[in-house]
Formats: structure tokens, sequence, C-alpha cells
């Protein structure tokens, strides 16, 4: 895939390390010369200093022939502005970053008013993605799909939990949460487990449900004994446990 870059700050040249080795073929933009050297000396990629903003740069790149032009620079308009000039240019798809809180309540609009294909607020995905660790205190990781509708949700279980020893049949009806267990990891080895398979203390869960289930799974007394092995959360001595 053919792919232009605008601006080749610290999230622009991040975006190049990883599409380089998907095996894409790009070509960088910024204004400032040092950051375009930078780029191009480090990764096998075309480079030119300008403005993306402006259509005799947008031009020079051939962006009409590129099939996807992201905008990363640090400035919301110059994104928004090249953005729609390099879609009428005949790029195929746009993607703008847009960091400015202002611009949050009308991110659906400008998407369909621009043409975009997507509009990223990385300080806004940051927090959405802090609130929904912190709201499910228990979990390891937790991976969402669907539109938010169901998510995916990893924890292991300490050796004096309620759940060491349950069985999977038994998890709704002692836990009170309707939630999945998907696979269980012991070791070396990977379980897809039935109703009568049995969790132990160590093993490593992943669990299915919706959000409220998943928050009244983890909010339970024992949620603390998941965290196994995870001690950058701190516990009070008088929190309760079962």
């Amino acid at each position: 895939m053919q792919i232009i870059i605008a601006g080749l700050g610290k999230v622009g040249m991040g975006l190049i390390a990883e599409l380089i080795q998907e095996g894409h073929d790009l070509t960088v933009v910024d204004t400032k010369a040092s950051q375009v050297h930078l780029a191009t000396s480090s990764f096998d990629v075309m480079g030119l200093t300008g403005n993306a903003a402006d259509p005799d740069t947008l031009a020079e790149l051939e962006v009409g022939k590129a099939d996807l032009f992201i905008a990363v620079t640090t400035n919301d308009e110059v994104n928004l502005l090249s953005c729609l000039l390099a879609k009428r240019a005949g790029c195929s798809k746009t993607i703008a970053r847009v960091r400015n809180p202002e611009y949050s309540s009308s991110m659906d609009y400008l998407k369909d008013a621009l043409g975009l294909e997507m509009i990223i607020n990385p300080e806004l995905l940051a927090a959405e993605e802090i609130e929904r660790v912190l709201s499910l205190p228990g979990a390891i990781d937790v991976d969402t799909f669907t539109g938010g509708i169901c998510e995916i949700l990893k924890f292991r279980i300490h050796p004096e939990s309620m759940l060491d020893g349950m069985c999977v049949k038994d998890i709704s009806r002692q836990v009170h949460a309707d939630v999945m267990v998907c696979i269980v990891e012991r070791g070396k080895e990977v379980f897809i487990p039935d109703g009568e398979f049995e969790l132990r203390g160590k093993d490593l869960v992943y669990i299915a449900g919706g959000r409220p289930e998943a928050e009244r799974f983890f909010k339970r007394p024992a949620s603390s004994l998941f965290l196994f092995a995870t001690s950058w959360l701190w516990v009070p001595e008088s929190f309760p446990i079962i």
C-alpha cells in the first residue's frame, strides 16, 4: 500500500516503524528538514520538506496516487485541511489526528463533512483506556469488540481466591455475573474449558462478557485476589477478602 505520512513527531515516527514492518511503501513530509532527514536516514522511506496543507507540496508528493494519507502534525487545522486537500486530489483514504478538546463534540460532523475515514484524538483514547482499566480493578488486560458491547478480559487467579478449585459451570452462580470463560492458560498448557473444568490458582483466565457483567465480576471482594503478580496495583490491608 502506498501511504503518505504528514508530521514526523513521535507519532509520525512511530507510525513509520510500524508500517515499514508491514511492508508498505511510505513517503513522509514535514516542515522541518531535520526531521525528514532523520526519517529517511533511519527508515527506507521517501521524504519531502514542506507544508502538508500546501497544494503544491501535495502535488509534489503525488498524493492523488496514494492509497492512504495520514496527517499527524502538531496542528489540528493543518491535519484537517491537508486531509481535505488530499481527498480532493484523489487520495483514496485519509486519517487526521485532532487533539483539541473543542473539536470532540463535532468529530462525527468533521469526519463526514471532510470525507475522512477516521479522526483520532490520542489523548481522548488514552483517557478512555485508563478509565476502562481502572473500572475493572482485577483485569490485567481488556480488549473491546463490537463497538463496546462485548469485552475480553484477562486475569490471573491467586491461589487463595474463591475461584481456586471452582468449576466453570459454577462461576455465574457464585460470583453473580454472567460471564463466559473462553480460555485458560496453565503453565505451558492452554485449555478451552467446558463446564466441568476446574480452575486453579495461578491460572491465567480469559473471560468474555458485557461491561456491566464484567464490572460486577471484578468488583466482587475476591477481585483483589485475581491480581497475582500484578504488583503495580496497591490493595490496602483493610480490603475485604473472601
